[in-house]
């Protein structure tokens, strides 16, 4: 079980250049790291689904064993005395729909009246 979640893509290095420069591109392509992508495209498609953003209480963690992603998401209450929490798995070419998943798993449970606390708060 994990104790604590980070916040979405914690540790991952975004990096942005002009689609057309191929230059830049061929640079930067060692810099890609397969694995993270897969991961940090699951976190972020929970995270886009609940409407996340910097204030908000919502921690995410993917790992990837083999061809399966699991992702572990979590939203808690202001106050911190609720917390709902979610994981699923599924193959690593759906990181994106799994994201989704766990994301209306943690509406499901009631997420979505703790997010609109904090939106409106």
């Amino acid at each position: 079980e994990v104790e604590s979640l980070p916040a979405v893509g914690q540790g991952a290095l975004g990096i942005e250049c002009r689609s057309e420069d191929t230059e830049i591109k061929r640079l930067l392509a060692p810099l890609s790291h397969a694995v993270s992508e897969i991961r940090v495209k699951a976190e972020r498609a929970m995270n886009h689904r609940l409407h996340g953003g910097c204030q908000v209480p919502i921690g995410g963690y993917a790992t990837l064993d083999g061809e399966q992603i699991t992702l572990v998401g979590l939203v808690a209450s202001i106050d911190g005395k609720t917390i709902l929490k979610s994981s699923l798995t599924a193959h690593q070419n759906d990181a994106e729909k799994l994201g989704v998943s766990v994301a209306e798993d943690l509406l499901a449970k009631g997420a979505g009246p703790l997010l609109e606390a904090v939106y409106t708060h």
